[in-house]
């Protein structure tokens, strides 16, 4: 069973970031959408259920996903009433020693905007630290409740229900850590591309599919940079630039298909340009059929610039069309998003796991 923390949010604000996304009337896609709010519009948030945030919504309250907001105002912050919860200490076991001496110590990076540490593993004890977020943290040991940590600055003691909620996967563990990732969100500004059955643009549903992309591949410790992170056209030469500039382990193209005089054309297609880069497209490719469950249109070979002006690994990837009413009513929902975006970096992940060089 999952449990979900309370997450304190004091009265924050957030600011809508896409247009036309839904509101729901719970924490998740199967919820019955109640209304529509644009980029822009302002709202207070009412709660939180990961990766769902709860606003004020026309005398009542909605559920909008995480992804397509931004905070304007105070930070997230762990409080001592979340502290206060399991704030009982128990003895550990032989047993448990263990498997501590076994896990720890072992690196991660924080994901909410501020976290407390303590000077001992007691809520009465002094805060010497507020963590902000992706704060580099090495978590040495455990105490009961509590986790022992330090950072580059200081040292300290963390709940350990806190820690748990909002720490992302052990980045020792990842074999993307510190790896660089160009995401390229296709198309943008006056090139809006494809556009869909009910006038959505591939522009815009690329940088959402990317934005939910840069949340996972971070989660694994990548770092991740944008070929574009608004709605203004670069050219295909600037894209290649950034992406050799930055010498990136990984460039990948985003983008959305479509037939209007074939509505019934579905699938996914996966571009490489070098040899090389084959089996990298195959992996990918693989993993986004199997997180997606999509018609498999296949693997190929594709002269398009910003993979033949590229020096770095790269894919060009056409995640669906917009032209099949399915499909695009696929893309309404954030669910769908994060399953392309999840088989893109189990892909991602695979590929630099079973390297060899």
């Amino acid at each position: 069973m999952t449990i979900f923390y309370p997450i304190h949010t004091h009265a924050q604000t957030i600011r809508i970031e896409t247009d036309d996304l839904l509101v729901r009337s719970g924490p998740g896609t199967q919820y019955e959408p109640i209304g529509h709010v644009n980029t822009g519009d302002t709202f207070q948030i009412e709660g939180s259920d990961s990766p769902w945030v709860q606003i004020s919504y026309n005398d009542s309250t909605g559920w909008v996903h995480e992804d397509y907001i931004t905070q304007i105002d105070s930070n997230i912050v762990a409080t001592e009433e979340d502290e206060n919860v399991l704030d009982t200490n128990t003895d550990m076991t032989k047993d448990s020693m263990t498997d501590i001496t076994q896990r720890f110590p072992e690196q991660r990076r924080t994901s909410l905007d501020s976290i407390h540490l303590r000077e001992s593993a007691s809520i009465s004890s002094d805060i010497v630290a507020h963590l902000k977020k992706n704060t580099l943290i090495t978590v040495l040991n455990e105490e009961g409740d509590w986790y022992a940590v330090e950072t580059a600055d200081t040292s300290g003691y963390i709940k350990k229900n806190i820690l748990d909620l909002v720490l992302t996967t052990p980045i020792g563990q990842s074999v993307l850590l510190d790896k660089t990732i160009v995401v390229d969100p296709g198309h943008g500004g006056i090139d809006v591309g494809a556009i869909s059955i009910n006038n959505d643009y591939e522009s815009h549903l690329t940088m959402q599919t990317g934005r939910v992309l840069e949340r996972m591949l971070s989660r694994h410790g990548a770092h991740v940079v944008f070929t574009r992170d608004d709605d203004y056209y670069y050219s295909l030469s600037s894209r290649t630039t950034l992406s050799n500039y930055v010498k990136a382990d990984m460039f990948l193209s985003l983008h959305y298909n479509s037939e209007p005089s074939y509505p019934t054309a579905n699938g996914i297609n996966t571009y490489y340009r070098e040899p090389g880069f084959k089996i990298l497209a195959e992996t990918v490719h693989q993993a986004i059929l199997d997180e997606s469950g999509a018609n498999d249109r296949g693997i190929e070979s594709g002269n398009y610039s910003v993979l033949r002006n590229n020096r770095r690994p790269g894919l060009l990837l056409e995640l669906g069309f917009l032209s099949n009413p399915t499909e695009e009513q696929k893309l309404q929902n954030v669910g769908y998003h994060e399953q392309l975006a999840k088989g893109i970096t189990d892909g991602i992940y695979h590929y630099f796991e079973n390297r060899s060089y």
